[in-house]
């Protein structure tokens, strides 16, 4: 996805994602400690935003918090992708669930299929 994507991790964990393995495919990464503002807070959203130079709309956050994760990135007008197992309750606009990190591929072709722009293209 790398080769594809502008990717980022933002973690509320205290670990070092630079010294992390999958850190090559992650050119821009936030953890906890680096601005004082976890998630949910923000901050740290938008900080990645602007380090990639990327607008809110065209871009995706996946995360597996409701509260921490998709929330914050639908109040700040992401698209977003909720890894939860599946559920009866109807998911706000932009925002899917998928119940594995694996499905996230095919999510974004389907996803490429439907649309003709916007954050499925960049």
């Amino acid at each position: 996805m790398a080769e594809r994507y502008q990717l980022a991790a933002i973690t509320n964990g205290n670990i070092h994602l630079a010294r992390q393995p999958l850190a090559a495919y992650f050119p821009v990464a936030i953890a906890a400690g680096e601005l004082l503002a976890p998630k949910p807070d923000p901050a740290s959203f938008l900080t990645a935003l602007s380090r990639l130079k990327v607008a809110p709309e065209c871009a995706m956050h996946v995360g597996d918090s409701w509260q921490e994760d998709i929330l914050p990135a639908q109040q700040l007008g992401m698209h977003a992708v909720w890894i939860a197992e599946t559920g009866d309750q109807t998911l706000p606009p932009r925002v899917h669930r998928i119940a594995h990190i694996k499905e996230l591929p095919q999510l974004l072709e389907s996803l490429e299929k439907r649309h003709s722009g916007g954050v499925y293209n960049h």
